[in-house]
């Protein structure tokens, strides 16, 4: 039987340090998305494959998807009742990314900053044309 943590141990799990809990954390996959858009390296297609199908086990009955207390059990099976904040804004935004054309959202055009969003670069993008940009030399 599987079994959900209270809130209240996943704070103290979270100070420990052991290699096999796992958070919920977009950095992992905003690498995957960002090596694949430089590298078109199919193996980084198969990272975020492995990312999804990790996402669907760790799904809980409330629809949430849950942190892992211990990764190294077969299924999952001690479940933290707690969705990161990040799951949302980051993980499924960059593994999107990672399987969507590379004209949406083009690392040309924007860059991202710590919390996943996109800023149009200036001089790069449509709406931020070079001569609204505070500097007077020009973007090659």
């Amino acid at each position: 039987m599987k079994q959900v943590l209270p809130l209240s141990e996943y704070h103290s799990l979270k100070s420990t340090n052991t290699n096999s809990f796992a958070i919920l954390s977009s950095y992992f996959t905003e690498s995957i998305f960002s090596l694949w858009r430089q590298t078109e390296n199919a193996k980084y297609l198969g990272y975020a494959e492995a990312i999804r199908r990790s996402l669907v086990r760790r799904q809980t009955p409330s629809g949430g998807i849950a942190n892992v207390k211990d990764v190294t059990t077969e299924e999952f099976s001690e479940k933290i009742d707690f969705q990161e904040p990040m799951l949302l804004s980051g993980t499924l935004k960059y593994l999107f990314l990672t399987y969507a054309d590379p004209t949406v959202l083009s690392l040309d055009q924007y860059v991202f900053n710590e919390l996943g969003h996109p800023l149009p670069i200036c001089g790069r993008h449509p709406v931020y044309p070079a001569e609204l940009c505070s500097y007077n030399s020009k973007i090659s």
